[in-house]
């Protein structure tokens, strides 16, 4: 495995183990990933510098979007962004901090800036007796599939055990959608 030396993240060739899958290959770090993708961001990670930093935080990010929820949803107080954090985001403003969706459920008070978010939200917080929980290191129990992250798990189950969510749960989870 060789890396680019203009550009530490830049991948010209991945290690894959015996199954095929992505080895990280930097040492003591045994992560193990699917996708090629996943492995580059994984790899980023590693960085000291990562391509998007927060101008009011300093917390730095792999993704534009990252970036753009970061400051929608810790710096709502102030959601002007400054001609700097413009040009870093190619953006005329904030589109992000102009969006909000709250979860439907009767007495809930959850809002986020992103869908999803509610939509794991909502599975981990209200549909409990409907999805098993999230075991690290198992699949999903339904499908089979493999998850790296509660939330990731949660946002696949509402569609997987549709089945077993009732219909006015699911009628409920339409409105997030």
């Amino acid at each position: 495995m060789s890396l680019n030396n203009s550009d530490s993240t830049k991948m010209e060739n991945y290690l894959k183990n015996e199954q095929g899958m992505f080895v990280c290959p930097y040492k003591n770090c045994e992560k193990v990933i699917k996708n090629q993708n996943t492995m580059y961001y994984h790899i980023l990670r590693h960085s000291e510098e990562l391509p998007f930093k927060c101008t009011r935080c300093s917390q730095q990010f792999i993704q534009r979007n990252a970036l753009m929820s970061h400051l929608a949803t810790k710096h709502a107080d102030n959601l002007k962004l400054s001609a700097e954090e413009k040009k870093l985001l190619n953006v005329a403003e904030n589109p992000v901090a102009k969006v909000s969706f709250a979860c439907p459920a009767k007495g809930c008070k959850q809002v986020n800036h992103n869908k999803g978010n509610i939509l794991v939200h909502y599975a981990r917080t209200h549909l409990k007796q409907c999805i098993p929980a999230y075991v690290k290191g198992e699949n999903c129990k339904n499908c089979g599939k493999d998850y790296g992250s509660p939330s990731a798990y949660l946002y696949h189950s509402i569609n997987c055990f549709h089945d077993t969510i009732p219909a006015d749960q699911l009628n409920i989870i339409s409105r997030i959608k």
